[in-house]
């Protein structure tokens, strides 16, 4: 379309007009259809034509009647135009020979604007061609009608842009990632890495349950995580170990990973989406910090044992300790749906002439012929009468799509109930009663037929009121059946959802940017975050417009080097955010996007931050620096240790000698001292024998041999404590039985029976539900003796002895109190209780050995002695004992 169109009327070149059948007596019908449509005799010259038509291209019907339509649109060869009438005289010919009708694909095709004289506009036409036949069958013409699907083409155009982008980031992207359907957990979605993960191709994936692919996770927890998502819990899981078939055996591979539940218009579960991230060897280098966290501890429980000049050593360890904290932060991530209606509704047929069904009133042959023509188009059309939109006629195509039920004569409600309650009927109501035309975009309509399911068809249809002498009497629908093409965008618009919904969702921060300025076209929420900035900050603009901050860090040389064509990876790349305090790193592709002709037109930017992976990697480097430090002085310090065992094993034996001679020194001067003492006594005893009565009662005599008796009786008490004292080691390590407590409290209340009497003391024991221990019996009776004894020895002289005694287990501890109603102590005389030879009360008689003894008795069995006393009131002495 380059040059004007001839006028036959002026131009003596022009074919004249050509003379048609009274069959073809249509004009005027024909002009008045809703379609874009013409009608071509078998040589395919233009016999009549649409106002539709006519204004689609700018055309009048003396420029088009009697030409063919390869003069009227020639189409200049090699051009999309020319391909597009290529394309028509192919169609046309195989309904002349075949009478079949032929829907043609969409043609590109420019009409004229007319808004700008001279200029044309790009459009997109959906073209159908159907044979007319006569009663005995042959073919008497052509139908040719279009529909301008301009809008819809452009808009898929658009979508198929964009889902292309989406797709190549998909595919690229370093995330692991996966879409599941049903509670089987169908795949239908596979990027390259998770099947890479998995250990399978995408095609051994796809259209298969999860677990029948991946039966070895069943054992590890998988249907479980899977069935919390399917309730509509988003499951997060962090460090996940897993172990694949594809793998050597013992060896597991981590994962963080988000699952969310995907669901239909009811809020319906229908769908799972997974999205994870391999954190192997973030993990591993967490579990060697571990191991390193050990060897510290362990290194720090040698130190701490060590003497005090090693503390230095000790509390750099301890430090570096502190200094370790969690590598992987929650992934966090949820998965959101968004769908985008991009699908805008393509024209529908102009309005419906009233005149058309008034001149077929009046002219029934015209009538009829126009039937003949409605009977073989592709098209459904529909004629209405009455209120009650009985049916007047409809044609083949209708029946075809609406079963045999349209039955002529009868209400349209009697023959398609269905109709009625989708609300179809509602708008025909409208349509007679007001006289507007309504036009509908693929609305869908239900069918019920007897014995078959259910099954909905797409309609783009007009709905025109004819009138009969100025009255509506009934309603023309006219329509196309666009199931397919609904059905095939509606595939299209789930499967963009799905990965555009993973896209949105993922643990992957992606971007890509058009030109060699690099302006962002598209970026998701995670990239948004991690840049800091919005999606509206960013869309649009230059991406070192944005983020100058990156411009000095040598962004600008990577994205240059994709540019040129080169695939871009980087691992553990530093950057500064501005609103970023500390220093990120970051895994990195950069991969450029080419169009048709092969030129790089986009760069697609897939992202991971892995800064505490870095960081985790930096601290284990450090902590081997400092361990293999500190290993240098533990080696130092374990030879000074060496040097230091040996001293103090030198010392212990001579320790060990001294402390027999001095037990020998001990039981020796006991011994050896006994002699004398008892001579002494023995002399002692025979002098008031010898001396003279007046001497023996003398003032200063009598006084004078009673002190040299007590001392003599003091210094024989010193002996027999001093022997006693040196027995007690060996008293310590008296062999092990397993006692009864009871019985030893019975047996030493026994040997106090006159104290008891004496005192008229109360004892009050309750031990019976206590488990027999194992302990030294003579051990046992000395703690409970000296205990007693004391009790009954510091009794109150105002009041009745009441001693108690307690045992019961703590935990794996016995713990054995004995309290009394005594004199009790002060604070002063708590501090020195259990030390040798102190006398705390010097109105009786004692040695201060024997709670020497008790305190000396319960460490050696492991056990602690605690005292709380008050002084007038008594005291409580409580011993525990380990298991």
């Amino acid at each position: 379309m380059t040059s004007p169109l001839p006028d036959p009327s002026t131009d003596p070149s022009a074919q004249p007009p050509l003379a048609f059948p009274s069959a073809w007596s249509l004009p005027g019908v024909v002009a008045s259809l809703p379609v874009a449509c013409v009608l071509l005799t078998p040589t395919l010259h233009v016999a009549a034509a649409s106002d539709a038509y006519l204004a689609v291209f700018g055309l009048t019907r003396t420029q088009l009647l009697g030409r063919t339509l390869f003069e009227v649109f020639p189409g200049s060869p090699g051009t999309p135009e020319g391909d597009t009438i290529t394309s028509l005289r192919a169609s046309l010919q195989q309904v002349l020979a075949t009478g079949e009708p032929h829907h043609m694909a969409v043609q590109h095709y420019n009409v004229p604007n007319p808004a700008a004289p001279g200029q044309f506009m790009g459009r997109y036409w959906d073209p159908t061609n159907t044979a007319i036949r006569d009663a005995q069958g042959a073919v008497t013409g052509l139908v040719h009608s279009i529909v301008n699907v301009t809008e819809r083409v452009q808009a898929q155009q658009q979508r198929d842009e964009q889902q292309r982008l989406v797709e190549t980031v998909f595919a690229e992207a370093p995330t692991a990632i996966w879409v599941a359907k049903g509670p089987e957990y169908v795949f239908e979605l596979v990027n390259p890495l998770m099947a890479r993960i998995l250990g399978h191709s995408p095609a051994e994936l796809l259209g298969r349950p999860h677990f029948e692919a991946l039966p070895e996770l069943v054992s590890q927890g998988g249907p479980a995580l899977h069935a919390r998502a399917w309730q509509g819990e988003v499951v997060s899981i962090q460090d996940l170990p897993a172990h694949f078939t594809h793998q050597a055996e013992g060896e597991l591979s981590y994962f963080s990973f988000v699952i969310q539940p995907l669901r239909d218009a009811q809020g319906q579960v229908e769908r799972l989406a997974c999205v994870g991230v391999e954190v192997t060897d973030q993990v591993r280098a967490r579990q060697q910090v571990q191991l390193l966290n050990q060897e510290l501890a362990t290194m720090n429980k040698e130190l701490r044992a060590s003497n005090e000049q090693y503390q230095t050593a000790n509390t750099a360890l301890s430090e570096a300790q502190q200094q370790l904290r969690q590598l992987n932060e929650a992934l966090e991530s949820r998965v959101q749906q968004r769908t985008q209606e991009l699908e805008a509704s393509h024209q529908a047929a102009a309005a419906l002439q009233a005149e058309l069904l008034a001149a077929a009133q009046r002219q029934v042959q015209q009538r009829e012929d126009l039937y003949q023509v409605f009977e073989q188009t592709a098209a459904v059309v529909l004629l209405l009468r009455e209120p009650d939109h009985r049916v007047e006629y409809a044609n083949p195509t209708s029946e075809h799509l609406m079963g045999t039920r349209l039955l002529r004569g009868r209400p349209l409600r009697e023959c398609l109930p269905e109709a009625q309650e989708q609300g179809f009927l509602a708008l025909l109501d409208g349509v007679y009663q007001t006289g507007e035309t309504f036009i509908g975009n693929e609305l869908p309509f239900t069918v019920q037929d007897a014995d078959q399911p259910p099954r909905t068809i797409y309609f783009s249809f007009s709905y025109q009121a004819y009138r009969e002498q100025g009255r509506i009497v009934g309603v023309s629908g006219f329509g196309y059946d666009v199931t397919q093409q609904v059905v095939a965008r509606q595939q299209r618009e789930e499967q963009q959802r799905l990965v555009e919904t993973v896209f949105a969702q993922g643990a992957t921060a992606i971007w890509v940017a058009r030109g060699p300025a690099y302006v962002v076209e598209l970026v998701n929420p995670l990239m948004a975050q991690m840049l800091g900035r919005s999606p509206a900050e960013l869309l649009g603009r230059p991406y070192f417009e944005v983020m100058a901050e990156l411009v000095d860090q040598g962004a600008p040389a990577l994205l240059n080097r994709a540019w040129q064509g080169e695939d871009v990876f980087v691992q553990d790349l530093p950057v500064q955010f501005a609103h970023r305090e500390e220093l990120c790193y970051f895994s990195l592709t950069i991969r450029p996007l080419r169009d048709a002709q092969g030129q790089v037109e986009r760069l697609a930017g897939v992202g991971v931050e892995v800064t505490d992976q870095v960081r985790a990697r930096q601290q284990v480097q450090g902590l081997n620096e400092q361990l293999a430090d500190l290993n240098e002085e533990l080696a130092a310090i374990n030879e000074e240790l060496t040097a230091t065992n040996e001293e103090l094993h030198e010392s212990n034996t001579r320790l060990v000698r001294t402390n027999a001679d001095l037990d020998n020194f001990v039981y020796t001067a006991s011994h050896d001292l006994k002699s004398p003492i008892s001579n002494i006594e023995g002399l002692l005893t025979l002098l008031p024998e010898l001396l003279p009565t007046a001497v023996l009662t003398d003032a200063h005599v009598a006084p004078l041999l009673a002190r040299m008796q007590e001392s003599i009786e003091r210094f024989r008490r010193t002996i027999t404590h001093l022997t006693d004292v040196s027995q007690l080691q060996a008293e310590f390590a008296q062999p092990a039985e397993t006692v009864s407590l009871a019985a030893i409290i019975e047996d030493v209340r026994q040997d106090l029976h006159f104290q008891f009497l004496e005192s008229r003391a109360v004892l009050d024991v309750a031990v019976n539900g206590v488990q027999p221990r194992v302990f030294s019996p003579k051990n046992l009776r000395s703690l409970i003796y000296n205990l007693l004894s004391n009790a009954l020895k510091y009794r109150h002289p105002e009041r009745v002895p009441r001693v108690r005694i307690r045992c019961q287990p703590v935990g794996d501890a016995l713990v054995l109190t004995v309290q009394d109603n005594g004199l009790g102590l002060n604070e002063t005389q708590q501090q020195r209780l259990f030390q040798l030879f102190q006398r705390l009360h010097t109105h009786v008689e004692g040695s201060g050995v024997g709670l020497y003894t008790v305190k000396k008795i319960v460490d050696n069995a492991g056990g602690t002695i605690t005292v709380v006393s008050q002084q007038g009131v008594g005291t409580a002495f409580t011993l525990t004992f380990p298991a």
